[in-house]
């Protein structure tokens, strides 16, 4: 999970909440996204899904705005975690560390990673 600046607003009757949020995975398109939320909702487990219309109308965009990102409150990290480990990371199809998508930096990520596999 990589730490992130991002908080997030949450509207409920009992009022607004907000909380630091935490990503948990990227993809490349929306519908992958949608097997870890069915696993975070049978934990109830809050999730918000990042670029999730974006992409949902323009999927040929998903590298320019680093994919489709999961997060979750910072207060769920050790029961995502565990989700995960025991549930499905091994089903998910997560986008590598190392993959253009996973830097936040957008194009300068695509960059590094091409120079990466050519041996620079």
């Amino acid at each position: 999970m990589q730490n992130s600046n991002n908080f997030s607003i949450f509207h409920s009757p009992k009022g607004t909440i907000v909380m630091k949020m935490l990503e948990v995975a990227r993809f490349h398109y929306v519908h992958e996204s949608y097997g870890l939320c069915g696993l975070l909702d049978s934990e109830e487990v809050p999730y918000h899904i990042e670029n999730e219309y974006t992409l949902s109308v323009h999927p040929f965009l998903s590298n320019a705005v680093g994919g489709v990102i999961v997060k979750v409150p910072q207060a769920f990290e050790e029961q995502v975690k565990e989700v995960l480990k025991t549930r499905g990371q091994s089903q998910l199809h997560l986008l590598p560390d190392d993959s253009p998508e996973a830097d936040d930096s957008r194009g300068e990520g695509l960059l590094r990673y091409i120079a990466r596999k050519l041996g620079f």
